[in-house]
């Protein structure tokens, strides 16, 4: 009964490294992150108007199409 068992558990063990270990599609491609190096107002700036538009400058060219609502991540916001 215990072979049985060993035999078993093995089994499923192998099926199971088998099935996970397969290659993905993955690409990877090196290149520089975008960074913001100045922004309108200055960072901690206060007693700045509601209605002040806020710009950013990043260190390389933006396409604007992709900067949405949806696609912002407030990294500062808990």
């Amino acid at each position: 009964m215990k072979t049985n068992n060993l035999v078993t558990a093995f089994a499923i063990a192998s099926v199971v490294l088998m099935t996970g270990c397969r290659e993905d599609d993955f690409v990877e491609i090196i290149s520089v992150c975008p960074e913001v190096i100045s922004t309108s107002p200055e960072d901690s700036a206060v007693n700045v108007p509601y209605n002040k538009t806020i710009t950013a400058t990043f260190n390389d060219v933006m396409d604007s199409a992709t900067i949405t609502q949806a696609s912002y991540i407030d990294l500062q916001k808990p």
